[in-house]
């Protein structure tokens, strides 16, 4: 009876915060009968339980919130708030419950009438359980399932599950890696005897039933991360029924799995970023509207599996964090001081938010405002070997992305050597491994930085000693391996290591906090000679060289010039079309496009390039026939727009002070030192100057011809017109803007919206003959005439 009785606890206090989940998810969506018959059955199951088990109160109380959901099922009853929270009480005491039964070995005495009143009560009786507040809390497919449900329900499958003390799984798993240890070491001696080949085909066999176990018991230590996900609706719900918020959560990934073990030392940190997002991030309902929001906020949980790291992504549509405030924060809690302050970069006053002690609550409440915050929950990932990051986006929310690995797990690994030292690499992260003497493989020099360039595709090359501070060798003096990396979100960079030796499955562990915190290695592994080794992470190791594919740098150009808000000691480095690396100011670039080579055409003796329905002109250049895409840097300079047309982004860079001058003036301004290389710097003055400037599409003057139905103003001047930047519209046009200049011609009757001395109006003669005393009219053929008055008039407009 003992044995039954506690696994009736523990299925039940396993299930129970899946259930609560599932219930707000009803109340999101009532149609949903499939999930809410999910429900019924399994507090069915739990009345039907405690009678046999004798409990008393938790059957009564299962017995009451049965009764409700069954007349819900029947359509008596609508998920109003009222009940949704009556029957979430229920389910809190059952919890309760169960937990002091497993304790002390017996269900204790009590009341629970007012619990179960309030289940049966209508939405006049909320108040026996506390002022309902409306929710708004919608969950997307992920936070739950019936799967879940039905786990705790043995009754109503054909199978069972068996609980398993974790001691012994770690037994097991510890002993199966002493075999995958004990089977490569039998290897390496076989491949050194030249043994038979009955030997080695009894090794293969060996070697497929290691493999066989080895994957069971990591199978059996696997949870879905939806068991970690499946609370947080209700979390969400009564967080934001406490602040009178409304929030939407959305999740996704609930199917990856991950160590049960590591859900457990998540959970917490993940708890603490939710409530976080709910009472800082996200704004009380009236805000949002009036920053033209929608009413209810969001909040969206992402989770993926990335090489031998878990990524769990936290975004919410509120605030975001103001850095200024943040930093008036910490110098008021004399973490920094008003000097050190404002020598931070942007980057360095966002992660004033991991400061102990810091907190950006007006008061203290239940949620907020001691200032023990998200310096425990870094603090609590990287005890695990994660990593915590932010992205903050003023006025528009916040991301937190926690990367933690897999914990115990055994991999198909590559041994590399740098400076002497051997590393681990997943071999899922290698792409391809070449000599760095081969043919298909040069190395050049940009900005500073070395660049591979494999069979016609430019990488960014990094050496493994100097990510690691190691001393390395002359690169002509040996034959180095480079190994083409695959990270993270599809990236790929060039990784120089001395020398690659063997491959192997690693056993990996998690390694010491201060390692794993250095963002560069995954966990440590004891390959078959004994020597233990790190595993390196080629994603992180981007990341803190701040690196990606060059084609990502384009993304890091375009959202340097987005967020920057004081880029004016930056400057973009880039290879230009004769083979140079050039830099611009930064301020100066609205955006960068990619645009294909045949949007660039030569019209009117100038270089456009037709970008949409826009027309930039574009510094002149010669572009290489075997390219067909190019990189634009869109210019503005506040008023007008043109474009420099170029091969690919390098790099954003501090622009030094000193300049030197060039021999002359143009579309150099000078030459300066980046990264130890001399490097031309762009004059945008001078482009400006020598392409005039062609108007952005929304800042379009609008031209309007009074004889639209003339066969010469719509095929000689209409062209003409609009190919100076001017948006043209006809007298005969609906719903047409209002007109800046009126063109028309010398006999036409005076528009009906202009007066006889308008100053907008242009009139265009047929007769080529000298202009009459008074006469403002332009012979029709007189290009330069013409478009000199358009802009003069623009201009006094």
């Amino acid at each position: 009876m003992d044995e039954i009785l506690q696994e009736f606890l523990s299925e039940t206090a396993e299930t129970m915060e899946e259930i609560s989940g599932e219930i707000v998810a009803w109340e999101a969506d009532p149609a949903d009968r499939e999930r809410l018959d999910s429900i019924f059955r399994f507090v069915h199951t739990v009345k039907g339980s405690c009678g046999f088990l004798d409990l008393p109160r938790i059957g009564a109380l299962s017995h009451a919130a049965e009764d409700a959901l069954d007349a819900a099922r029947n359509g008596r009853r609508d998920p109003t708030p009222a009940l949704v929270t009556a029957v979430l009480a229920v389910i809190d005491r059952i919890l309760s419950l169960t937990e002091e039964i497993a304790s002390s070995g017996s269900e204790p005495k009590g009341d629970d009438h007012a619990l179960i009143d309030a289940v049966h009560a209508d939405e006049s009786g909320a108040d026996t359980v506390g002022e309902v507040i409306q929710p708004g809390t919608v969950i997307a497919a992920g936070a739950g399932s019936d799967q879940t449900i039905a786990a705790a329900q043995p009754a109503a499958q054909d199978w069972r599950t068996i609980r398993v003390p974790l001691n012994l799984l770690d037994s097991m798993m510890n002993g199966v890696s002493d075999m995958v240890l004990a089977r490569n070491e039998v290897a390496r001696v076989l491949r050194g005897d030249g043994n038979s080949g009955a030997v080695s085909g009894a090794f293969e066999r060996l070697s497929a039933s290691v493999a066989e176990m080895r994957n069971s018991v990591s199978q059996m230590r696997m949870q879905r991360i939806e068991k970690l996900f499946a609370p947080l609706p209700r979390l969400i719900r009564d967080v934001s029924n406490e602040l009178n918020k409304r929030v939407d959560v959305e999740i996704d990934g609930g199917a990856v799995e991950l160590d049960r073990e590591m859900i457990e030392s998540i959970r917490d940190p993940l708890t603490h970023i939710i409530r976080n997002a709910i009472d800082h991030g996200i704004e009380a309902p009236a805000d949002r509207l009036a920053k033209g929001k929608p009413e209810a906020g969001k909040i969206t949980l992402v989770a993926c599996q990335s090489g031998n790291q878990i990524i769990i992504e936290v975004h919410d549509d509120g605030a975001g964090i103001s850095t200024d405030r943040l930093v008036a924060k910490a110098v008021a809690a004399k973490i920094v001081t008003a000097s050190e302050a404002r020598a931070l970069t942007a980057t360095e006053k966002l992660n004033l938010i991991f400061s102990p002690g810091l907190t950006t609550a007006g008061e203290v409440t239940s949620i907020s405002g001691r200032g023990v915050g998200m310096d425990i929950v870094r603090a609590n990932i990287e005890r695990i070997g994660g990593l915590v990051d932010i992205e903050n986006n003023p006025g528009n929310g916040l991301t937190v992305t926690m990367r933690v690995p897999l914990t115990l797990t055994i991999i198909s690994g590559l041994t590399v050597c740098a400076a002497d030292h051997v590393f681990a690499i997943p071999r899922a992260s290698v792409s391809e491994i070449i000599l760095q003497m081969n043919d298909s493989v040069r190395i050049d020099r940009a900005g500073g930085a070395d660049i591979a360039i494999v069979r016609g595709e430019r990488l960014a090359l990094v050496y493994l000693e100097d990510v690691l501070g190691l001393d390395r060798p002359d690169a002509e003096s040996i034959d180095r391996a480079i190994i083409i990396t695959r990270g993270a979100g599809g990236h790929r960079y060039a990784l120089s290591v001395a020398d690659v030796f063997d491959h192997e499955e690693l056993v990996i562990k998690p390694a010491a906090p201060a390692i794993m915190a250095t963002g560069i290695y995954a966990g440590s592994t004891l390959p078959d000679n004994g020597r233990p080794m790190l595993l390196l992470d080629v994603t992180g190791i981007a990341e803190r060289q701040d690196i990606g594919s060059l084609g990502g740098q384009d993304d890091r150009a375009a959202e340097a010039v987005a967020h920057n808000d004081d880029c004016r000691d930056q400057a973009l480095l880039f290879n230009d079309f004769d083979g140079a690396v050039r830099a611009i100011d930064l301020a100066v670039i609205d955006r960068v496009d990619e645009v294909p080579v045949a949007a660039i055409r030569r019209q009117g003796g100038r270089l456009r390039a037709l970008v949409g329905d826009q027309m930039i002109a574009v510094h002149d250049c010669t572009i290489p026939a075997d390219l067909t895409a190019i990189k634009l840097l869109r210019l503005n300079d506040g008023d007008a727009e043109v474009g420099y047309a170029m091969v690919d982004v390098v790099d954003v860079v501090r622009l030094p002070a000193s300049i030197a001058a060039p021999a002359q003036p143009g579309l150099i301004r000078g030459v300066t030192l980046i990264g130890g290389e001399p490097v031309e710097v762009i004059d945008p003055y001078w482009i400006f100057c020598s392409l005039g400037a062609s108007r952005p599409a929304e800042r379009q003057p609008v031209c309007r011809l009074t004889d639209g139905g003339d066969h010469w103003t719509r095929q000689f001047l209409a062209p003409l017109i609009a190919g100076a930047g001017y948006r043209v519209v006809y007298d005969e046009d609906e719903d047409a803007p209002t007109a800046d200049i009126v063109i028309a011609g010398d006999s036409d009757d005076q528009p009906d919206d202009m007066s006889a001395d308008d100053q907008s109006i242009l009139r265009l003669r047929k007769a080529e003959r000298p202009s009459g005393k008074g006469d403002r009219s332009i012979y029709r053929y007189d290009k330069d005439a013409i478009l000199g008055a358009l802009d003069r008039m623009t201009r006094t407009g």
